[in-house]
């Protein structure tokens, strides 16, 4: 829910100070998604020092983050990138598990709508001129790929939670959840 006020506040007013309530939710959520996937059982894995790690990360790429420019640029991508290929990796492995069949198809539509929703935005960021001033100056429409981006993105991502949930409840419930449709 922050990510999105965020993200509306930002794109509402486009200024920097806003723009950091887009960005820095993602980065705490994806934070806490990898350690949600590193310590998922009942009893920690790695101890008390894992969670004290990924704090001082967070103080630090927020801190680098607020820095305005194009060093602010990079260290947020840098930062959310890196976590963000972590949490894909071990989200890819945790569908692969026997156990987790059920899920398997919300990871590949999910992956798929994430894919499709990061390239997107790539487009966007790259040909935003065509995008938005050449094709419009011949009568074609924009097509609004940064707001395809935030739509995919999320459907993306609450598919792939979807794994991680089902996933994570097994130890805890002692039984195998199921998924229905309704």
């Amino acid at each position: 829910m922050l990510v999105g006020l965020g993200s509306i506040a930002f794109h509402a007013t486009l200024r920097f100070e806003l723009q950091m309530l887009d960005e820095l939710p993602m980065l705490y959520l994806v934070t806490w998604l990898v350690w949600l996937l590193v310590e998922n059982g009942p009893e920690p894995r790695l101890g008390r020092w894992f969670p004290a790690v990924l704090l001082a990360y967070v103080l630090l790429a927020t801190g680098a983050t607020l820095q305005r420019g194009g060093a602010q640029f990079l260290a947020f991508h840098l930062s959310f990138g890196t976590l963000e290929i972590l949490c894909l990796g071990r989200v890819t492995w945790l569908a692969l598990q026997p156990e987790n069949a059920p899920v398997r198809r919300s990871f590949v539509l999910g992956l798929a709508a994430y894919a499709t929703g990061i390239a997107s935005w790539f487009v966007d960021l790259k040909a935003c001129h065509l995008l938005g001033v050449v094709l419009p100056a011949h009568g074609i429409p924009n097509p609004q790929l940064h707001a395809w981006w935030h739509v995919l993105v999320s459907i993306g991502f609450f598919l792939l939670l979807r794994v991680v949930s089902i996933d994570r409840s097994r130890p805890h419930l002692r039984h195998r959840p199921q998924l229905t449709s309704r």
